[in-house]
């Protein structure tokens, strides 16, 4: 084995073991594993030659096609346990289609500063979100509906794609502040993330298909390597983190977030200051 292969055996092996722990994060926090995956896939992505215009492009569309098998598992999960309403789950889909195309235009022309920016802000605003907002607050005193519901859908479709989560992460919180119960929150969080994720990939995979200077493995913007390599750590570590979740503390929980969110932004701010 020369250098180079190596080279390649050794990075493959540390995304192998990232797979598990951004899985292993997603069950325990109750997020989109893309907000663990996006930073160190910055971080990582120069030692395999993507970096510059199209770090972000690629680290966003990779995660989101990890995101395609846990949100479908999540979302089917949640349609058995009767937390879906379908109903009002279909009328929000619109929504989210519509945004998610544009902002897959939107992204298609972003520069990798303008999408990293906006995850940093994504980011600090879930920080602060988690860390001071007391968990009975609320703004609304009944879901959105309507014109609302669909401006809503489509906002959160737009951005989550940009910046490469599956937005189950954004969209379940939201809906609780408008008073959804939380099992139903998070059961449109799920199918949020199914329907970011998968149509955020096949807009990856079309955005970068001509894109010259990529790596020869990737599928447009789709990094089909890492993927590979990481999918099963996320199938196999995802439930264990959903395990461990249900025996601690939730406030101890949320404080552990709070500053897991903090630390992230900070390696983000960091990494792009050099």
């Amino acid at each position: 084995m020369n250098s180079t292969e190596f080279q390649l055996t050794e990075y493959l092996a540390i995304f192998f073991v990232l797979g598990g722990v951004s899985g292993f994060a997603s069950g325990l926090f109750g997020i989109g594993g893309g907000i663990l995956r996006i930073p160190l896939f910055a971080l990582l992505f120069p030692a395999f030659g993507i970096h510059g215009s199209m770090e972000m492009h690629v680290a966003a569309a990779t995660s989101l096609a990890l995101a395609v098998p846990s949100g479908a598992l999540a979302l089917g999960k949640h349609r058995r346990l009767g937390n879906l309403d379908p109903a009002y789950f279909r009328t929000w889909a619109v929504g989210l289609l519509l945004g998610v195309l544009v902002g897959l235009a939107i992204s298609r022309f972003a520069s990798t500063g303008f999408l990293t920016m906006a995850f940093i802000v994504f980011l600090a605003t879930m920080a602060m979100y988690v860390g001071l907002v007391p968990d009975r607050y609320v703004i609304l005193e009944r879901p959105p509906r309507g014109p609302a519901k669909g401006v809503l859908s489509f906002v959160i479709g737009a951005y989550c794609v940009m910046i490469g989560i599956g937005g189950g992460s954004l969209a379940a919180p939201i809906l609780k502040l408008c008073s959804m119960p939380i099992a139903r929150a998070i059961a449109i969080g799920s199918g949020t993330s199914m329907v970011v994720a998968a149509v955020g990939t096949v807009g990856g995979i079309w955005n970068g298909w001509d894109l010259p200077g990529r790596p020869s493995w990737t599928l447009g913007y789709v990094d089909t390597l890492i993927f590979l390599v990481m999918l099963p750590g996320v199938i196999y570590a995802t439930p264990r983190g959903v395990v461990v979740a249900t025996r601690l503390d939730k406030q101890i929980l949320q404080r552990i977030y709070s500053v897991f969110l903090v630390v992230i932004v900070a390696t983000m701010i960091a990494h792009y200051r050099h």
